[in-house]
């Protein structure tokens, strides 16, 4: 009974103690595609809030049990300029902010708009180590392929 409930007490402290990043902000469009931007009728003014890097303070969320990542991921295409710029969400989650599921650690692809000249992708990356929502989704994905491949290697064993 007692390894019962210190095993929970850790679980509980864990759970309690995630921090993740709180803010939002967008990559650097470059000074050559705003033309192509405005052409397509895009908006590239995201609001920026707080500082993405971060540890401590206003900018860290630890009331979840996992950090989130929405990031919509713009890729344009006009006048053969081609460009992709990223805005982003930062924050702390209990369930996925598209269908109050539960998440795991992994992306998921929510929306894709395909039209002429753009494509906009929007997808939600959840996490559940430190700080882990301040990484880009190649970094998450690589990540959560390697967690998979121990514990593949680990059954195998």
């Amino acid at each position: 009974m007692l390894g019962r409930v210190l095993f929970l007490s850790g679980l509980l402290q864990v759970v309690v103690s995630l921090k993740c990043h709180s803010c939002s902000g967008a990559d650097a469009v470059p000074t050559i595609a705003k033309g192509a931007i405005t052409k397509l009728n895009l908006t590239q003014d995201v609001p920026l809030r707080g500082n993405c890097s971060a540890t401590s303070g206003e900018n860290v969320c630890m009331n979840g049990l996992f950090c989130i990542k929405k990031s919509v991921i713009y890729q344009v295409g006009v006048d053969k300029i081609n460009v992709k710029w990223n805005t982003y969400t930062m924050g702390c989650a209990s369930t996925r902010a598209d269908n109050n599921g539960i998440p795991s650690n992994t992306c998921y692809d929510i929306a894709t708009k395909d039209e002429k000249g753009y494509k906009v992708i929007t997808k939600h990356c959840y996490c559940s180590t430190d700080f882990c929502n301040g990484s880009t989704i190649k970094q998450i994905f690589i990540a959560i392929a390697a967690s998979f491949m121990l514990s593949l290697i680990q059954k195998l064993v």
